[in-house]
């Protein structure tokens, strides 16, 4: 896009991927998920790239590191970590997988 994020749902699949073996949700809503980040591929909403969107790239980038150390975190931990790890890679990664769509709805995209 002109503000340099992607239209429809970008390759950052193995951000879904990983996100859903460490939180563990069940099949059903995994299986959910996949299939709306699958249909969201096709339609003109925009997601932000956390280097390259220059809108509010400090407080991404800000939440995409938490979001890589909860990882590092689940990693660590053999993918078995506290609950806590679980919530924290659910918030920052519900904000990394919306906010876009929001800046989208607010005018502040194009």
């Amino acid at each position: 896009t002109e503000d340099y994020g992607f239209k429809g749902f970008p390759v950052c699949w193995n951000m879904v991927v990983f996100t859903l073996f460490i939180v563990s949700p069940s099949e059903i809503l995994s299986f959910v998920f996949v299939c709306i980040a699958a249909v969201l591929t096709f339609v003109p909403v925009i997601f932000v790239h956390p280097v390259r969107v220059k809108i509010l790239r400090e407080l991404t980038l800000g939440v995409f590191a938490v979001w890589a150390a909860g990882g590092l975190l689940a990693l660590y931990h053999g993918l078995d970590a506290p609950h806590w790890v679980d919530v924290v890679i659910t918030g920052t990664g519900l904000y990394l997988f919306s906010i876009g769509f929001i800046l989208q709805l607010l005018g502040k995209l194009r």
